[in-house]
């Protein structure tokens, strides 16, 4: 889908679901989540309940793919929504991230046992910290009317939707404001190096190229995705 706002054009991909209880190639799983995060500024992780140690371990096998393949351009920024949740402080959001992010903290110094020691940082893969999160309540109300039970549409709901979409934005510009940053600083070693960098998109149509090549790929690595973590 495409969304355009005064001030940029938003391409939204959608996965249908990774990681869900009906039975899904794992490879399929692999490739999809790379796409999204060898081609977005932003993924959204929309999960049904807590963060499981499942949703880090797709991403620590990203992570070592996404090093291996040399397929990022960007740097993304990381944002879980976790649906259908209740009276969840903040300290236990941070919790979860903690978690996650110190999955792939690990993942690094285990690449960077093999490469030159301090040679890069997780941010320089992906981007998330203590606000890379956002929890949405339960869509509906259960009720007995009549000896019957009946689900009807909670108005807090639909105002935590609006609060997500301005934090889906806030999140995208966060995101941004640290691939400049690092752009800079890439930018400076160039110079010393005598190299150039390019990062971003210039057009949509940049961003398609960019993306086909990506998923021939990942195409051409089938089951092979599934062993960047042992690599």
């Amino acid at each position: 889908s495409l969304l355009e706002t005064k001030r940029e054009l938003v391409v939204i991909l959608d996965t249908e679901g990774l990681l869900s209880v009906e039975a899904r190639d794992d490879v399929f799983d692999k490739q999809v989540a790379l796409m999204t995060m060898a081609c977005s500024d932003l993924v959204i992780v929309n999960n049904r309940g807590e963060l499981g140690r499942h949703v880090g371990d797709l991403f620590q096998v990203c992570l070592f793919a996404l090093y291996h393949l040399k397929l990022a351009r960007i740097s993304p920024a990381i944002g879980f929504v976790l649906q259908c949740l209740s009276m969840v402080n903040q300290q236990q959001q941070y919790e979860w991230v903690a978690t996650v992010k110190k999955s792939l903290e690990e993942s690094v110094q285990e690449l960077q046992q093999k490469e030159k020691p301090h040679s890069f940082k997780l941010q320089d893969l992906v981007f998330l910290d203590s606000e890379s999160i956002f929890v949405m309540p339960s869509a509906f109300n259960d009720d007995v009317q009549f000896g019957l039970q009946v689900s009807r549409p909670t108005n807090l709901y639909a105002l935590k939707a609006l609060q997500l979409r301005e934090k889906v934005f806030h999140w995208i510009g966060r995101a941004k404001t640290s691939q400049k940053q690092r752009l800079r600083e890439n930018v400076g070693m160039a110079a010393v190096a005598g190299t150039s960098v390019n990062s971003s998109f210039a057009s949509l149509s940049q961003w398609y190229d960019h993306a086909r090549t990506v998923w021939q790929t990942l195409s051409m690595c089938g089951t092979d995705l599934l062993q960047f973590r042992t690599m």
